[in-house]
C-alpha cells in the first residue's frame, strides 16, 4: 500500500501550525519584553525617531521591518499582530527548511523529519515572540 505522502505533509503543516499557534497565543510572560517591543515598533510606525526620548536596547532593524511589514498589510501595530509575525516566521522556516531537504535529498522521510523537528525547536519563540 502506498503512503499518501500529500496527505501526511499536509497534516504534519496543520499540526505544525496549531502547535505554534497555540504556543504562541495561551501564555504570557511576566517580564513585558513583548510589551516593550510593541511599544517601539507603534513608536516607530507613527514616525517618532527612535532614541530620542524612548530607550531602544536593540538596533533600529526590528522595529523598522516589523513597521513596515504592518503598515503593508494595513494592520495595526499590536500583541496579536506581533505574534503573528512570529507565527509566519515559526511555520515558514520549517517549510524553507523541508524544501531545502527535499532538494538535497529527494527524500520524504528526512524532509518530513526536518520539517517536524525544525518546528519543535523553534518552540523557543514562544518564551518572547516580540524579539
Amino acid at each position: 500500500m502506498r503512503t499518501p505522502w500529500k496527505a501526511v505533509a499536509a497534516a504534519a503543516i496543520l499540526l505544525i501550525a496549531a502547535f505554534a499557534y497555540v504556543s504562541l497565543f495561551s501564555r504570557f510572560s511576566a517580564p513585558d519584553d513583548e510589551g516593550y517591543s510593541v511599544s517601539m515598533t507603534r513608536l516607530v510606525s507613527e514616525g517618532q525617531p527612535l532614541y530620542a526620548g524612548d530607550f531602544a536596547i536593540y538596533g533600529p532593524f526590528p522595529y523598522l521591518s516589523k513597521a513596515g511589514v504592518l503598515r503593508v498589510l494595513g494592520l495595526p501595530v499590536t500583541h496579536e499582530t506581533s505574534r503573528l509575525i512570529v507565527l509566519a516566521i515559526w511555520i515558514l522556516s520549517s517549510l524553507l527548511l523541508a524544501a531545502a531537504l527535499w532538494y538535497l535529498t529527494s527524500s520524504r522521510i528526512v524532509t518530513l523529519a526536518g520539517l517536524l523537528l525544525t518546528a519543535w525547536h523553534l518552540r523557543e519563540l514562544r518564551h518572547e515572540p516580540g524579539h
